[in-house]
């Protein structure tokens, strides 16, 4: 999920903002704060064990905005329980989009992988230009 902010506290994901898919900007480039919060159900059998993570956000011709976040992240396992158990984790960041268009985030949990994108819309005012001068 995308969102304005996303904490995790006492296993409960808190959102402020959260499940959009339109970002709008004034200005290209641009500073954008946001959150990235990710939603893992791990099997009883795969937990008490690491297991890599990683977050990508790409461009509409999967070129990395970002670098790429790698983590490692692992689910105990409660005695006398064999159900499945959720993780869930949360990045804050502040990310240069560099131009209107499509961006994907995909996270990557194990063998499991997940997609959301958002638009980054242009809603400034257009300038013309004069004669020799190069816009966004």
């Amino acid at each position: 999920m995308l969102a304005d902010a996303a904490q995790v506290v006492d296993g409960k994901l808190y959102v402020l903002g959260g499940a959009w898919n339109r970002y709008h900007c004034h200005a290209f480039p641009t500073q954008a704060a946001m959150a990235f919060a990710v939603s893992v159900l791990v099997d009883w059998e795969d937990s008490g064990r690491r297991f890599p993570v990683t977050l990508a956000l790409v461009d509409e011709a999967g070129v990395p905005i970002i670098p790429e976040i790698t983590a490692q992240a692992e689910v105990g396992r409660p005695e006398g329980e064999r159900t499945q158990h959720r993780t869930l984790l949360t990045v804050s960041a502040n990310i240069m989009i560099p131009r209107a268009g499509r961006y994907t985030l995909q996270a990557t949990a194990g063998g499991s992988s997940a997609r959301v994108s958002f638009d980054a819309v242009f809603i400034g005012k257009r300038v013309p230009l004069g004669p020799g001068e190069v816009g966004n």
